[in-house]
């Protein structure tokens, strides 16, 4: 029936159906750290979003963005089993280094590190499969992938917690519910739309030519997360495990609203593409701007509810003692408002192709936040991380905002000759 709803493949019905499995990811997400935060001390707690901040970057370095160059290959240079060997060599190099990684940083529970890796590496194939779904605009299936790996991993990550009081338990359950919805949903729904997800022999010259592409997108990404999660480790080291555990917990706050704007990006990136070639400016501006627009009022709408709920909301979803830190929340949520706008222009400078430009702006930022850092956290202590992002966040949005009007002009004036 939920397919059926939004099959259509409007605008809208793609919208909502994006909106709908994103934000699941998000809360489901979210619920994992909170079963963590309720049943765990905090040394666990710490040990697990440690985890997340050290992988995700990787994580999203060795994924190369291959969705949106898989959305915007208006060409077709290559097919699915280019991309799928591509993502197979990628996902290899990053279980290798979170192994090493999980072993040198000598903790102990090393497993969850490598555990949550391979629960990333099983969604980052199901990807794969989604990317050419949402290049059709037949996002109703992304929707329903998402929403089952999303469920079905809140409910391993609940029996390991609640029942064993085991995190290592929680994470396999979730990796093995991951493992079946890709092998009973993505590709059975793959083969019934007619993607062809049989395997070849590795195509050196595709994979040189993807390496060359996707390689800035992917650093870009790797340092985007790197700049969201710099700051963990700045508070890991400064104040310890557990202050940086409840500072990320009260951070993931932002991850939501970050997961409700993808899922309005994932939807108007095709479009975006589409008039961009097409040299349709201002149909261009007109969608881009509502993107923007919406958004930012995400941002604000998130503010004011963490304004008026954020310590019924920390108690609730957590504990007492991260309750106590509600006055880091709607700080926390600036610096998320922030971030919803960055993630707009992203996609805008995405569908553009603007790719070179992106490692420059990311790397610069990040050295900038690396060396205000350390100043703003041993002046204000913990409110000294917040300050920090505040400050790159403002200096990027004006930068990339001032970018992609340079680039429109440009093409708005090479259409017109």
């Amino acid at each position: 029936m939920f397919s059926k709803i939004l099959k259509k493949g409007s605008l809208k019905a793609n919208v909502l159906s994006m909106f709908i499995g994103n934000l699941a990811y998000a809360f489901f997400s979210w619920a994992q750290i909170s079963l963590v935060a309720k049943f765990s001390d905090g040394v666990i707690l710490g040990q697990y979003t440690l985890a997340i901040a050290i992988i995700t970057p990787l994580y999203l370095f060795t994924n190369m963005q291959l969705r949106s160059l898989i959305i915007t290959d208006n060409r077709g240079d290559f097919d699915f089993s280019d991309y799928s060997n591509f993502r197979r060599i990628s996902n290899s190099i990053l279980t290798i280094i979170s192994i090493v990684i999980a072993f040198l940083l000598n903790t102990e529970n090393p497993w969850i590190i490598i555990l949550f890796t391979l629960i990333k590496v099983v969604e980052s194939n199901s990807e794969i499969i989604n990317s050419f779904f949402q290049k059709r605009e037949q996002m109703h299936y992304i929707s329903l992938s998402i929403f089952l790996k999303s469920l079905l991993g809140f409910i391993g990550m609940l029996i390991g917690m609640v029942y064993f009081k085991d995190i290592i338990i929680g994470l396999s359950l979730c990796l093995l519910n991951n493992i079946v919805v890709y092998i009973f949903y993505d590709r059975k729904i793959a083969h019934k739309n007619e993607i062809n997800t049989t395997s070849k022999a590795l195509d050196y010259v595709s994979i040189k030519k993807i390496l060359l592409v996707a390689f800035p997108l992917g650093l870009v990404s790797g340092i985007i997360s790197l700049n969201g999660n710099v700051s963990k480790f700045f508070i890991e080291e400064s104040l310890g495990t557990e202050i940086q555990g409840i500072y990320s917990s009260i951070s993931y706050l932002i991850i939501l609203g970050t997961f409700v704007c993808n899922a309005i990006g994932a939807s108007f990136a095709p479009r975006l593409s589409k008039y961009y070639s097409e040299n349709k400016i201002q149909s261009f501006n007109n969608l881009k701007n509502k993107f923007l627009a919406f958004n930012i009022f995400i941002g604000v709408f998130a503010w004011v509810v963490t304004y008026f709920f954020g310590k019924h909301m920390l108690l609730f979803f957590f504990n007492e003692k991260i309750a106590h830190y509600n006055y880091l929340l709607n700080w926390i949520m600036l610096v998320g408002l922030f971030n919803y706008i960055l993630t707009a222009l992203g996609y805008t400078l995405t569908s553009i192709r603007a790719f070179k430009i992106q490692p420059i702006i990311n790397v610069i930022s990040l050295i900038l936040k690396i060396l205000t850092l350390g100043y703003f956290i041993k002046k204000y202590n913990i409110l000294g991380a917040i300050y920090a992002q505040l400050l790159v966040a403002f200096i990027q949005s004006l930068w990339i905002f001032g970018y992609i009007q340079l680039q429109l002009k440009s093409k708005d004036k090479l259409s017109k000759i």
